[in-house]
């Protein structure tokens, strides 16, 4: 801040530390005159106490009236002599004071363009990756489901964990609509349950996998009966299902994937299973 500038401020302090006891006194006596001219007019004017005794008290509320009143005048004099003192600078504060509010107000503006820049950005970014991570779990070859080619940790182990549970509950609709609400072995549409694919859950499998890489998902879901479930057991995929049940299951599997990938809730439950960011 300029020498001027500061010098002009400090002059406006003293001013303020000399006008506040003048303020307090000036309302003292303003409140004294207006005690002293309801205490007049709250005097019986009776003919009774004599007129030499009405006039003399009348007179006397008069006069201390007057000289409250002259103290009054004596006291907005002093402030505006100190007003005088500081000549045109007295409105440089006011000025100050916008042009401090303008400045906020352009500050906040800036920081609030910035942060929807930022957030917009985030979001083209999150979208290119998101369809760079649809893309890439649409081509992930179908009959590629090595374990090594998943990410699969200590905690995927866990049955009913929350990713599985998310399709048994709020997919279920999406599941069934894929698979045509029947059992992929023997097309039966009664006591249909969800069954790991491939890989099962006492191997680290869940209805959804990641690639080693993190960059897409596959599907590990198919659709069957309780009795075709059953007879699976534990067998391997490849030698319980057909050639013809396997290309269905691929076929079922890819529509499903696109329902899941159309699914902000289900990609959320997904991203936060896995710990991703896309």
């Amino acid at each position: 801040m300029p020498p001027a500038v500061e010098l002009i401020f400090k002059q406006m302090n003293d001013v303020d530390q000399q006008m506040e006891p003048i303020e307090r006194l000036l309302q003292q006596e303003e409140e004294a005159t207006q005690r002293l001219r309801a205490a007049k007019a709250s005097e019986p004017r009776t003919w009774q106490k004599g007129l030499r005794e009405f006039l003399s008290i009348d007179g006397k509320y008069d006069r201390e009236i007057l000289a409250s009143t002259t103290r009054s005048s004596e006291l907005r004099e002093q402030i505006q002599q100190l007003f005088g003192f500081l000549g045109p600078s007295a409105h440089l504060r006011h000025l100050e004071r916008e042009l401090d509010a303008a400045r906020r107000l352009r500050d906040a503006s800036e920081a609030k363009a910035r942060s929807v820049a930022r957030c917009r950005a985030l979001q083209e970014k999150r979208k290119q990756t998101s369809a760079a991570f649809a893309e890439k779990s649409r081509s992930v070859t179908p009959d590629r489901y090595g374990r090594e080619l998943f990410r699969i940790r200590k905690k995927d182990y866990k049955r009913g964990n929350p990713l599985d549970n998310h399709f048994r509950k709020a997919l279920l609709g999406e599941v069934f609509g894929a698979f045509r609400s029947r059992c992929l072995v023997c097309h039966s549409a009664r006591d249909l349950t969800l069954d790991h694919f491939v890989i099962p859950v006492n191997e680290g499998g869940n209805f959804v996998l990641l690639l080693a890489d993190g960059t897409g998902i596959r599907m590990n879901l198919v659709l069957l009966c309780r009795s075709c479930n059953s007879s699976k057991g534990e067998s391997h995929y490849g030698q319980f299902f057909s050639p013809e049940q396997l290309h269905d299951a691929e076929v079922y599997q890819s529509c499903l994937l696109e329902a899941v990938l159309g699914n902000e809730e289900a990609m959320g439950v997904i991203r936060s299973w896995y710990e991703l960011r896309v």
